[in-house]
Formats: C-alpha cells, structure tokens, sequence
C-alpha cells in the first residue's frame, strides 16, 4: 500500500469502495495495523493539545469585569457611534481571548504542519529556553516516537533509554534547516539541549553565535542530519538516536 494511500485513510479523504479495500488489506497486515492504531493516538494528543479556550466562558469574565469596574463617565464630546463602539469590543475580547489561551496552555500551541518564520538554531533555542523549555508534544512510548519522524520525513528514528542524569523531555517543531525541521528537548546533566533533525539533502551549515557558551554537533542517521546543541563541551544526545534496522538493538 503507498504511503499516499495510507494518508487519505487515515484522513478520511478515501471513497467508501476505496476505504473497504484497504481495511480489507488491514486486517492480513498487523504491523500496518499497529501503526495506524499509533498515528490515530498521536492524533488525538494533538487535538487535545491545541483545544482552544471555552469564549463563552471568557466572554462572560470579560462583561463581570466590565460591569464590576465602569469607565468614569466625563464631559460629554461627542457621541461614540456603534460601529467605533463595536471595533473597540472586538478588541478587548481579543486581548482577553489571548491572555486566556496563554495562561491555559502555558504557550502558545503550533501547528506542526503551518508555515513558521524562519529562525537560526540559536535563536530557537533561547526562545525554547525562555518559553520554560516545554515541548509541544511528549511522545507515549518508544513507538510514537518512531512514528513521528517516519511520518514528518519517511524514516523512522529511535532511541536507546538514556542512561541516569539524562531525560528527554519531548518534541517541537522550528523552520531552521528547513521548513520541516524538527526538535528533540532532553535535559542533561542539569541542562537544557536540543537536538535539531532534519533530512540531509536540507542540511546547511550551521555554526553557534560567538561567545555563548554553547557548542555544535552534527550526526548523519541514514537520510536524516541531526545538530546537537548544547552548553557541555560534548555529544550526549545524539549517539543515542540510531535508525531501526540499520543500527542500534
């Protein structure tokens, strides 16, 4: 079965005789079977990720608000007509709709699949760092994780259990080699690191800014490229990652 196939099954896009045949398919292939029941839970975690806020809710804070706290009334100017009246409520339910979402969620949500700005590796990284470096998505066990770059690149990387001192913390997504890039939070020895993966053919140089403490290196896993960047003045992270069947247990 293509991989293109297997996309509009498990986004709903196939016809009725088309969705028959392939779940007929299914049930001869447990692997495949075992890997789309994983993608439907990584689904799921993403759409619970991003629910956005109740607006009923914030709009009922937003009028107690108004009325417990009333505008002093001054020298009449001018009347205010209704639209002005309107595009200056729309505005402060916005902002409070956004402070909403950020308090909730503790950051902003991103799409792993929206165009983003492009940013250098540095800069991702102190804006992970000041963000509270937390993730937009903690992989369940080691199959989702597979799952998640087989899925964003074609081939699966997994990871062999870190030793003590070392954690992975979850994944996030960045346009910096490419659009498509991804990250790998880990927290070692008491630090923050990132591990930046991306596929190979993508690959640019990347360097550290000068005089930040920080260090670089680079790793190529079958036709992926991984950077780590981190403030040892070692790897830790990324000869953790090897791809199924080539490498690794």
């Amino acid at each position: 079965m293509g991989a293109g196939m297997l996309d509009q099954y498990l986004d709903g896009l196939l016809t009725e005789g088309d969705r028959a045949a392939f779940e007929r398919g299914l049930s001869r292939d447990p692997a495949l079977a075992g890997a789309i029941a994983c993608q439907r839970r990584i689904d799921a975690s993403l759409e619970r990720l991003f629910v956005p806020a109740d607006l009923d809710r914030v709009a009922a804070q937003l009028a107690t608000a108004i009325v417990a706290s009333p505008m002093p009334i001054a020298e009449p100017r001018r009347a205010v007509r209704p639209r002005t009246f309107a595009i200056a409520a729309g505005i402060a339910l916005f902002v409070v709709v956004g402070v909403q979402v950020w308090t909730e969620t503790g950051r902003r949500p991103i799409d792993p699949y929206a165009p983003q700005p492009w940013r250098s590796l540095s800069q991702v990284y102190e804006d992970t760092v000041d963000a509270g470096f937390r993730p937009q998505w903690v992989c369940k066990d080691d199959r989702e994780f597979e799952t998640t770059f087989r899925r964003r690149f074609g081939q699966s990387l997994a990871m062999l259990p870190p030793p003590p001192g070392i954690a992975w913390a979850g994944i996030d997504y960045c346009n910096s080699i490419t659009p498509a890039t991804t990250t790998v939070l880990a927290h070692v020895y008491g630090r923050e690191v990132l591990l930046f993966v991306d596929r190979a053919s993508g690959d640019k140089e990347a360097s550290v800014a000068a005089g930040s403490g920080l260090n670089l290196f680079q790793k190529r896993l079958g036709g992926l490229v991984v950077y780590e960047y981190t403030p040892h003045d070692r790897a830790y992270m990324v000869d953790l990652l090897y791809v199924p069947g080539l490498a690794g247990p």
